[in-house]
């Protein structure tokens, strides 16, 4: 098949999962990768996966001073991104592509372009745009300007969320979110992990824990900090704090996962954490909240724990495995084979080949 392929993906889960669902439909079928221009110098190598890179100049930063910065960003990404998105669906619609393989936006989240393909097309759904449908970040008070600012990201998001007519997505949980939300059925495709490179590297410093994310409320960092004060001076352990440019390739965040005692994950209304999987895989027990995709991916007990939003629940069994270093490395060992068994990029590849081939064939959106 030949397929066109459209992200504006950020740095980080849903871009690696990208990534491997590029490279290993290449080997099949023919890729042509439609993208705003990259912010950043790492792209995750796609170039020889692709038989042509298409990419599109899109500016969202602002020089204006605050207010009026702001105000140029929403229209930007209200109104800019929305033409732009157009013109791309346009190219895709005039290219004779079997199918269109979509992602989320950085920007919106659910992307503009889903109500102007023509071509059939599958929507690969992997976050929650958390801040606006959680409880958790809802308003303490009436802020009438930022209330309407997210009452229109919610119906850009609900009403490109509408227009795509077959959603692919990583969870159970992000499945009923789905449904749900936008009233719109979708199947599951669990990520995956390359166990070649996320795995065990041989290391004796096993006195800090691994945060790696925004050290802000969304990704759970008060939770972190306050787990660290329960803690106090019971055990001397440390808590490092991996984020953004910080990193870097895999193979250096494997040795992260490796160095590590273990590795929390607080983050709120996680769709699936593809973190916790990659920690596993290399033998580093996982910490984290009982919520979202989480509970699909940690056995509790087995391959770390899954608890409470409660730092005090998360300090005591910090110090349990801390004081029991016997249970880490069975919890290790169990981890790394509960990915190898469940949770490979050949089994995710060939999930959304299928699914790609069902509604090719089909000639029409289901």
């Amino acid at each position: 098949m030949k397929i066109a392929v459209y992200h504006s993906l950020p740095q980080g889960g849903a871009r690696r999962v990208m990534s491997e669902q590029i490279k290993g439909l290449s080997r099949r079928h023919k890729i042509h990768l439609f993208r705003i221009k990259e912010d950043t110098k790492k792209n995750y190598n796609l170039d020889k996966y692709c038989e042509k890179i298409i990419e599109f100049k899109f500016k969202y930063k602002s020089s204006l001073p605050y207010f009026f910065k702001r105000l140029s960003r929403d229209y930007k990404s209200f109104i800019g991104l929305n033409y732009l998105n157009k013109t791309i669906a346009n190219k895709i619609n005039d290219g004779n592509f079997d199918i269109a393989l979509v992602f989320t936006d950085k920007l919106i989240e659910a992307p503009f372009i889903l109500r102007y393909l023509k071509i059939p097309n599958l929507y690969y759904d992997q976050e929650i745009l958390a801040r606006v449908y959680s409880k958790a970040f809802s308003f303490a008070e009436d802020v009438s300007w930022l209330k309407t600012k997210y009452e229109l990201y919610t119906k850009i998001d609900f009403n490109n969320s509408s227009a795509a007519k077959n959603i692919s997505t990583n969870s159970y949980f992000m499945k009923q979110h789905i449904k749900k939300v936008y009233t719109k059925n979708a199947s599951v495709c669990y990520p995956g992990v390359n166990t070649e490179v996320f795995r065990k590297v041989v290391n004796n410093n096993k006195n800090n824990i691994l945060y790696l994310g925004n050290t802000d409320k969304y990704s759970g960092f008060d939770l972190a900090k306050d787990m660290l004060k329960v803690i106090g001076n019971q055990i001397k352990i440390k808590i490092e704090i991996v984020s953004g440019n910080d990193i870097g390739d895999d193979k250096t965040l494997a040795k992260y996962y490796s160095f590590a005692l273990l590795t929390i994950c607080p983050s709120k209304i996680e769709a699936f954490g593809l973190k916790a999987l990659e920690s596993m895989a290399c033998e580093t027990p996982v910490l984290a909240v009982n919520e979202g995709g989480y509970r699909e991916t940690v056995i509790d007990g087995v391959t770390g724990y899954l608890l409470p939003r409660d730092p005090k629940a998360f300090a005591e069994k910090i110090i349990y495995l801390y004081n029991h270093p016997e249970v880490v490395r069975r919890m290790g060992k169990a981890g790394r084979e509960h990915v190898k068994k469940n949770f490979t990029w050949k089994k995710h590849v060939d999930c959304i080949e299928k699914q790609l081939i069902k509604i090719a064939k089909s000639g029409k959106n289901n």
